[in-house]
């Protein structure tokens, strides 16, 4: 467990996480209200401050806040259970200033093309203007009224798109499509078991499956979660929707790959984990591929981390053989997204990528104040979501807004 004094969450020290933060309203003497935590281990340590409106620096943009995404990340964060540090936040807004290096007065769109040549020679110029809508990520601190941020790191938002869609977007799409895409090969005809396709990410995977022409199954923790899926994806059979239960899991599988006409999965998209692993790993095709990023089946129900009940998960967690591996001829991949920000033209090209494949608007199930970050937090460690859970800021940087 962190013990620091308090500090804006989403900062590293010494290679442990602090906590991802969120904000409330920016008055127009320049400040803004952060959520602190003084240290780990209790969400409900979450306190709300003021702190003062960040300068841009070289190449950086000042947004003004308008909606962050929640992730299973921040809870583990605030409980001191997450060990790589806060998942990166989508902070959709409006730019108030621009920093030096900055030239909006190009006319041309900026692609990740350009971006190779200034790779290590500074950041790059761009076309993004004061009032411009933008939605984009960065790697820690999120949770605040204003941001400054690297240009390179926001996109224009979409026509017709509301903040909380766009805060649902890019860090959700990005770990589908780099787990699916880059890991995982997926193609067409490519049959891809999709956990947890309820939420944030897995419908951003369903999506992308019925893009590229594959095949997805989705599990769900609860049947009320089942027509929900099927509203939004016509396409699917409900024979296609798994609404897990351990002692039928494997069975559930069989059927579900019999209902397509699959003799395995070629992807497993995973961020349950825990007892459902190993079912599904058996579940593979020769020469499939798990790709895990996440272990929601370990998420605390309550503030506090309960030690007892990890450490039993922890002592039961799956056991792997590669020698065994090497027979089954299947692969296992874990990543977690926040490791790949040092690779800037992969990310830029995935993004672009993604925008190629004309995804829809990405479901918001359900939205909260900045005011109520803590209630955001406890509501998504319930596992009774759907879609995108988003905080959202109201008239929120009166400083600075042309």
């Amino acid at each position: 467990m962190q013990q620091s004094v308090c500090r804006c969450p989403g900062l590293v020290s010494g290679g442990r996480p602090m906590v991802s933060c969120s904000s409330a309203h920016m008055h127009a003497e320049g400040k803004a209200k952060v959520w602190k935590l003084a240290r780990t281990g209790n969400i409900a340590g979450l306190t709300l401050q003021e702190g003062a409106v960040p300068s841009p620096t070289a190449g950086q943009a000042t947004v003004a806040v308008k909606a962050i995404g929640i992730n299973f990340a921040d809870v583990f964060t605030c409980l001191g259970l997450y060990q790589a540090a806060p998942k990166e936040n989508v902070i959709p807004g409006v730019i108030t200033d621009l920093g030096p290096d900055c030239d909006s007065s190009q006319e041309t769109q900026y692609q990740p093309a350009n971006r190779k040549s200034h790779l290590g020679h500074g950041i790059p110029k761009t076309e993004l203007q004061i009032g411009d809508q933008v939605l984009g990520a960065c790697r820690f601190g999120s949770y605040a009224t204003c941001l400054s941020v690297p240009t390179q790191q926001l996109l224009k938002m979409p026509k017709g798109w509301s903040f909380a869609q766009g805060a649902a977007f890019l860090v959700q799409n990005l770990t589908a499509y780099y787990g699916l895409k880059s890991l995982g090969d997926i193609k067409e005809g490519s049959c891809v078991l999709v956990h947890s396709a309820a939420g944030g990410c897995g419908m951003n995977a369903l999506a992308i499956c019925l893009a590229v022409g594959a095949t997805p199954v989705g599990t769900v923790g609860s049947p009320d979660k089942v027509q929900v899926i099927l509203d939004r994806f016509p396409a699917l059979q409900r024979e296609q929707i798994i609404v897990r239960n351990l002692a039928q899991y494997t069975h559930q599988l069989q059927s579900a790959l019999q209902s397509v006409s699959k003799d395995g999965f070629d992807i497993v998209l995973d961020a349950v984990s825990g007892e459902y692993f190993q079912p599904s790993y058996d579940a593979m095709a020769r020469g499939g591929r798990h790709v895990i990023f996440g272990a929601a089946d370990w998420t605390p129900t309550g503030d506090k981390p309960g030690w007892l009940r990890l450490a039993y998960q922890f002592l039961r967690r799956p056991r792997l053989d590669p020698i065994s591996m090497i027979g089954d001829n299947k692969s296992i991949m874990a990543f977690n997204l926040i490791w790949l920000f040092d690779k800037a033209l992969e990310l830029a090209n995935l993004a672009t990528e993604l925008q190629e494949l004309h995804l829809p608007p990405p479901h918001v199930g359900e939205t909260f104040s900045f005011d109520d970050a803590p209630s955001a937090l406890r509501r998504l460690q319930t596992g009774k979501t759907v879609g995108k859970v988003v905080l959202e800021v109201g008239n929120n940087c009166t400083t600075g807004l042309v």
